[in-house]
């Protein structure tokens, strides 16, 4: 009766969803301002403005110097960007996110982008370079006495909308151009979900943006699996992490049918789907706790990488699920020395309540690996400090078991500067977890170091098949910093752009 009673708090920002829900900034009106690329021989990358060269040249003659113009060539704001001797997808990406920056500081709303040899990369750098956060556009609130208020009215004036784009260049590549502003829509979208206050991202709101992110489409099935359905799955570490809240857990399962072959294997992604996390009875420092948010963000990555694939039409069968809880202390919550009885008959030994992931994790891989035939299992989750401390903020740490597998992984990194780093699968890191008196396994090992390595060994042991193909990225470090132009000085939604390359590459194999 209690958690019944307490769910109305919950239920009363379901629209919250709308203003989460991802935009693809494409222009519809005309632009009002504009980039353009100088190489550094002093010539435009589009003919038509090539009498603007020269006087880019004369004021801005370093590489990657912008300089701003008012009412030239028919538009209000013009961007000039004096490009290095060696164009590439990086340079003209960081380009195009650092012009389209400050035209929009300078009030711009819709840009046409030169798209300076590379179409996909500067449509994704001016996106991505523009992005911001906001909860107050096209809110409700509801006021102390329950009448509803725009919310301007409580926090001030509207912010602005979104900044919209238009491909400006060679025609035939007007298609790449729109690719790549849904690859950075869906990156905007992971880290909106992320960014978002944990009192508005619950288990139950998150299923609520999946299921109206996909109700239009025809490929696209969502399931939202309740406690009772959780229960008689055995998912008992989701269940025993959720104990102290009085939220609801909730189990995200979404197909996408996109292969021509109905029976063709699916790519599985598994999302660590904890919207917020104090640490449980193991309660976390209060400094910087406010970043637990975030904890969902292998959640929101994989449910953006599934919009991105379903936009773009991957001809590929994709599975994406997330076991969705908070960890918090309380009366009811778990205790370290309790055991778990875990859904593939393993049982764990509580050691730390602040080690959780792993335990949501291990029920939704076993779960994904043992009822569908899959060609591999990809697990992204913001799972332990120790991943920071290894690789700092540059690189996602990549645990991986399959060759193929790798080479993939490596190879879309490297066509989206979203670096991985390999690390370890080694099962000596899992013997420190097998020491318990209680327990098959125990959910931390102790002064013994590679706690991100140890993490890894334990999700892997919740494979259905040991032999699976399966990566687990740790995305810990890469979750919240600044690196590039384009990032957002927030939470990152790393490594979206890399997840749907990766998908491309399997959807190419099959063809």
């Amino acid at each position: 009766m209690k958690r019944a009673m307490l769910h109305t708090r919950d239920f009363r920002w379901t629209s919250i969803s709308s203003t989460l829900l991802p935009r693809l900034a494409l222009a519809k009106e005309k632009p009002d301002s504009v980039i353009l690329g100088i190489t550094s021989t002093g010539k435009a990358n589009i003919e038509k403005y090539q009498h603007l060269a020269k006087e880019c040249i004369e004021t801005a003659p370093k590489p990657n110097d912008i300089r701003l113009f008012w009412n030239k060539a028919g538009f209000t704001r013009l961007a000039l960007i004096q490009l290095g001797e060696n164009t590439n997808a990086t340079s003209v990406r960081t380009a195009a996110a650092s012009a389209a920056a400050l035209l929009k500081k300078n009030g711009a709303k819709n840009i046409a982008v030169d798209d300076m040899g590379h179409p996909a990369a500067a449509a994704i750098g001016a996106a991505l370079g523009t992005y911001d956060f906001s909860l107050r556009r096209d809110q409700l609130a509801l006021t102390q006495n329950n009448s509803r208020t725009e919310k301007k009215d409580l926090f001030g004036a509207e912010p602005s909308e979104p900044v919209s784009f238009t491909h400006l260049g060679d025609e035939t590549k007007k298609d790449d151009f729109h690719t790549g502003l849904i690859e950075a829509c869906a990156q905007n979208f992971a880290r909106s979900l992320m960014e978002c206050p944990a009192n508005y991202m619950t288990s139950v709101q998150f299923c609520d943006i999946a299921s109206n992110v996909f109700k239009d489409s025809s490929k696209v099935n969502v399931l939202v699996h309740d406690e009772k359905w959780i229960d008689e799955q055995r998912m008992n570490g989701l269940l025993s992490v959720n104990a102290g809240s009085v939220i609801p857990p909730r189990f995200l399962e979404v197909r996408y049918q996109g292969a021509s072959n109905a029976d063709d294997k699916w790519l599985a992604l598994v999302g660590k789907g904890i919207t917020f996390d104090a640490g449980g009875i193991s309660l976390k420092p209060s400094a910087n706790m406010k970043e637990m948010r975030a904890d969902m963000g292998g959640a929101a990555v994989m449910l953006s990488t599934v919009f991105a694939i379903e936009k773009l039409q991957l001809p590929i069968n994709v599975v994406f699920v997330t076991a969705l809880t908070e960890n918090l202390p309380s009366g009811s919550a778990q205790k370290p020395g309790d055991v778990i009885f875990m859904r593939n008959g393993l049982s764990v030994e509580v050691d730390n309540t602040d080690a959780e992931g792993r335990l949501v994790l291990a029920d939704a891989i076993h779960y994904v690996s043992e009822m569908y035939p899959t060609k591999a299992v990809v697990e992204a989750s913001t799972l332990t400090g120790a991943m920071l401390m290894a690789l700092g903020t540059v690189y996602t740490g990549a645990f991986v078991q399959g060759e193929e597998l790798w080479s993939k992984i490596d190879q879309a990194a490297k066509a989206t500067d979203e670096p991985f780093w390999r690390m370890p699968f080694h099962d000596a890191y899992l013997k420190p977890l097998t020491k318990s008196s209680a327990a098959d396994l125990c959910n931390v090992s102790r002064g013994t170091g590679g706690g991100a390595c140890a993490a890894a060994a334990f999700v892997k042991c919740f494979l259905a098949n040991k032999d699976d193909v399966f990566a687990h990225l740790d995305i810990a470090g890469v979750m919240n910093k600044k690196v590039n132009a384009w990032d957002f000085d927030g939470m990152s939604g790393r490594p979206v752009r890399a997840l749907i390359e990766l998908a491309r590459l399997y959807a190419e194999a099959r063809l």
